[in-house]
């Protein structure tokens, strides 16, 4: 049996070779996806000194078999590749484990001999690789009401989360650390009717005894962070409100807060809600403790604990109300926010804009529907679903194709907006499914958003595991997300607008890339819409400025400015509506670091004197 190589190449015009294709060009054995470094070594006495590394440069080996589905096409594919090559230079796609990764390169050889005695053409094609494995990041923000005169700046969201790893109680107290003494206690409660969602934890201590819990460790922080508390508390037996409630510790130092601090006090019979805000006081690991601390002589005192939220940023920036009711499932599929991957009849589709932030494709050919196919592996009920728009008059219908043949059909009527169609099925392992939307008229039928989850109910989209984001989640959630708790990962952070000279966009960004030391950042590409006037940014490391760019230019409206560091297209360029492109170089700020890129790890982008802004940056890998 021969295998594939999962490999697809694109030319300097975009066309597209698949070469797993059976019936034209088939790769195998192929040989250069790893990497060689050359190390700089010198001598000092009896050991050696490293001064850095450099990569080698590295090429791709294929095989490749032409014609294998036709005796009679071998030459012709052949004659097709080579003048496929014949608009460098090229992009591989390397498929593996469902993510796309590119890869750019330029021909190196490609042999020609005859048929051979088994009546197959058999070549050799060497590309040499231009940049490491990479895929696209994109992003896109625009400023909004809080991003304008409030002192803070999210990063394209509007409240943080709640970094208190299951704040409902759930699962007898799980991702809670009990650091009661023997003889404290703890009880969960039913909700009051107050509110009826939220469990309440009760702490009980005999005479000179501990009750309490501590959440939120592992928590880094660094010094200038500004953390917020709040928590539901009641006591009862208390004789004394001048002691420890709730204590925090961030590095080596710790705080202490004591009921009354709270405004708890003995005239406090019922649940009274206590806020904190605080400034972190040096770098460290963060933690939280509910305490209920019995020093008297009574025999027994207690405090009842509910809806502790931990946030990063003001008590102000926290929401109303503590859970949001909607928790969506991830998505099954990957590449469904923009239709990348492998989609059936995608030609037949044009990219329409967006919706919800998700992309938009409208219909090019009627009676061609474009879809996704998705395998299950656990058998169980799922439900595919998709938004839909018809802006003609003509009725659109949606389909529901197993293993090949349509089992369920929804005539979705004519001339709507945007909507959900969604078929839920019972299936077994190893079905593959699919849904399909279209009608007989052209450009009328528009789909985004399409998803395949688990259950019988269609929530709102998500991207897949591999892909979310914290924009992907609703806004608040109770500490557990299917089952998962909800990290530090999924904060969403800010900065103070005091901290950078004014209004801007500041953007966390985790980049994932892995150079093994071979460079320092991955390439970005900038665009900024006018109007703006000296527009700028900066990559920060808390408030240490890495990198900066700038230009001293004014973009009018309809204008676009677009600053790429990606070596092989690094640019400035002003592009006016009607699609002319000037050469703005030499008005970049001369005082600035020149071209940023994206170091490895998570960093802050911070954009200064600037509207609306996009930007995309590789995350690259030396090896895959």
């Amino acid at each position: 049996m021969i295998f594939g190589t999962n490999l697809k190449i694109y030319n300097a015009k975009n066309d597209l070779v698949d070469l797993d294709d059976l019936d034209s060009i088939f790769s195998v054995s192929p040989e250069g996806f790893g990497a060689a470094i050359e190390n700089n070594i010198f001598n000092a006495g009896a050991s050696f000194k490293s001064s850095g590394v450099d990569m080698k440069a590295s090429s791709l080996k294929l095989n490749l078999y032409f014609g294998l589905g036709d005796d009679k096409s071998e030459m012709v594919e052949y004659r097709k590749f080579v003048e496929f090559l014949n608009y460098p230079p090229y992009r591989l796609v390397y498929i593996t484990e469902g993510t796309e990764l590119f890869r750019d390169c330029i021909l190196n050889e490609i042999t020609k001999s005859d048929i051979n005695t088994n009546q197959v053409l058999l070549e050799h094609v060497t590309f040499d690789f231009l940049t490491p494995f990479y895929k696209e990041i994109s992003e896109t923000y625009k400023p909004n009401s809080d991003t304008e005169g409030d002192g803070k700046i999210y990063a394209g969201i509007n409240k943080p989360r709640n970094l208190i790893a299951n704040p409902n109680f759930l699962n007898n107290m799980q991702d809670w650390s009990n650091m009661s003494d023997p003889e404290g206690t703890y009880q969960l409660q039913a909700p009051a009717t107050d509110k009826p969602t939220s469990n309440i934890l009760k702490l009980t201590s005999s005479n000179n005894k501990l009750s309490s819990f501590l959440n939120a460790w592992g928590l880094k922080v660094r010094k200038g962070d500004r953390l917020s508390f709040r928590v539901d508390i009641k006591t009862e037996n208390n004789p004394d409100y001048d002691r420890p409630v709730i204590r925090v510790v961030y590095g080596t130092g710790e705080k202490n807060y004591k009921y009354s601090d709270l405004g708890i006090t003995a005239s406090s019979s019922s649940f009274k809600t206590a806020a904190i805000s605080f400034i972190v006081p040096e770098d460290g690991v963060f933690s939280l403790k509910l305490i209920n601390q019995n020093l008297s002589t009574f025999s027994e005192m207690s405090t009842y604990f509910r809806e502790p939220i931990l946030i990063r940023g003001d008590v102000s920036d926290m929401p109303v109300e503590q859970y949001d009711s909607s928790y969506p499932n991830l998505n099954l599929l990957d590449g469904t926010k923009d239709f990348s991957g492998t989609w059936i009849n995608s030609s037949s589709w044009v990219t329409d804009g967006t919706y919800k932030g998700l992309t938009v494709k409208t219909q090019n050919v009627p009676w061609t529907p474009t879809s996704k196919k998705f395998t299950v592996l656990t058998s169980g009920t799922y439900t595919i679903s998709e938004y839909v728009r018809n802006t003609g008059t003509e009725g659109a219908a949606s389909y529901l194709n197993i293993n090949g043949s349509i089992v369920a059909q929804k005539d979705n009527g004519t001339h709507f907006d945007w909507k959900v169609v969604s078929f839920t099925r019972a299936l077994s392992k190893g079905d593959v499914i699919s849904l399909e939307t279209h009608n007989g008229t052209t450009g009328q039928i528009s789909v985004a958003g399409y998803k395949v989850e688990y259950g019988s109910t269609a929530t709102p989209w998500t991207s897949s595991a591999s892909e979310v984001k914290p924009t992907d989640y609703p806004s608040y959630m109770p500490g557990f997300y299917e089952g998962k708790q909800v990290y530090d990962s999924y904060v969403y952070p800010y900065v103070y607008e005091s901290d950078y000279n004014g209004e801007s966009d500041v953007f966390q960004i985790e980049n994932n890339s892995v150079y093994i030391g071979s460079a320092k950042g991955s390439p970005v590409e900038i665009t900024v819409h006018g109007p703006c006037t000296n527009p700028y940014w900066e990559i920060l490391d808390g408030s240490k400025v890495l990198q900066s760019d700038g230009y001293n230019i004014d973009v009018p409206e309809g204008y676009r400015l677009v600053v790429s560091s990606v070596v092989q297209k690094q640019r400035v360029k002003l592009i006016a509506p009607d699609g002319t492109i000037s050469d703005v170089y030499q008005q970049q700020d001369l005082s600035r670091s020149n071209f940023i890129t994206i170091p490895e790890g998570r960093v802050t982008l911070a954009f200064h004197n600037i509207g609306d802004v996009s930007f995309n940056y590789r995350e690259e890998y030396i090896t895959v």
